[in-house]
């Protein structure tokens, strides 16, 4: 990814986490809890940045797995013709979203309703993450462009 798409990837993680962490963030029925151990993600080009970009690059795979341990999300869409950018601020708006498919307890428990319906959200905003990578590929030949990004934590 450049330099920009990187910075993008950073805040765009960051200012859903601080929309968290402040209590502004919308759930399925209200607000969820404050976040007050939520930490500013830095990104990371040498390990979660490179394996994501090693799973994005699989344009033959139907699903990701971080092959370094870390939590990983994607998002596909169809729209092969949009650019890099807007995949991957549509997959951070995708994953934030899921946030609305769910209610958070005051501990924001990572129980089986937000395993099932809102996963990516849960690695976005896992309050132990420190650090982000991601990648965007366009498949032509597949017909799809992927955004894949990993988090510690």
């Amino acid at each position: 990814m450049t330099y920009d798409m990187q910075i993008t990837a950073r805040n765009m993680a960051n200012y859903y986490r601080n929309l968290v962490a402040t209590g502004w963030a919308k759930s399925k029925k209200g607000y969820a809890p404050t976040a007050k151990a939520m930490q500013a993600l830095v990104y990371d080009c040498d390990n979660a940045g490179r394996d994501a970009q090693a799973q994005a690059d699989d344009c033959a795979a139907t699903s990701y797995a971080s092959q370094i341990g870390l939590q990983l999300s994607f998002y596909k869409t169809g729209n092969y013709n949009l650019p890099k950018e807007e995949v991957l601020e549509q997959a951070m708006a995708s994953w934030f979203g899921q946030l609305k498919n769910v209610d958070l307890d005051e501990r924001a428990t990572y129980d089986s309703n937000v395993q099932s319906n809102a996963p990516d959200f849960a690695n976005l905003l896992n309050e132990g993450a420190s650090k982000v990578g991601c990648s965007v590929k366009t498949c032509l030949r597949e017909g799809f462009s992927v955004a894949v990004c990993e988090f510690d934590g």
